[in-house]
């Protein structure tokens, strides 16, 4: 997998001025109250890793194929030009074509907000 960060907030609301956030490293997940925008590559064949995070995400993907898979054993398929909005489920990326799948995501904190009662 190929992680390529673009920019970051670190709080909200976002300051419209002030220092570039590339000058500092862009952590895997957003701060609180923070957004991460990055674009990421998948290699052909990659299985998935189930994992969770307290985070809305919305996902493009670019070129390619990726299949995300849920903890209730659904599994959405997505190509090229499609979108999708994950909300802090348990779900893993994989890609079961034959070439890379490139994709674009924004990454929301959710403040541990998504799992109250």
């Amino acid at each position: 997998m190929h992680v390529c960060n673009l920019w970051m907030s670190d709080g909200a609301p976002p300051a419209l001025n002030g220092p570039d956030a590339l000058d500092a490293p862009i952590p895997m997940l957003p701060v609180p109250r923070g957004a991460t925008f990055r674009m990421m590559e998948i290699g052909a064949g990659t299985a998935p890793h189930m994992h969770r995070t307290e985070t809305l995400d919305y996902i493009v993907v670019f070129e390619g194929e990726l299949d995300m898979f849920l903890d209730d054993g659904a599994k959405v398929h997505m190509r090229e030009g499609d979108i999708m909005i994950q909300r802090g489920t348990l779900h893993g990326w994989a890609n079961p074509g034959d070439k890379a799948c490139r994709f674009a995501t924004v990454i929301i904190d959710g403040g541990g907000r998504l799992f109250e009662g």
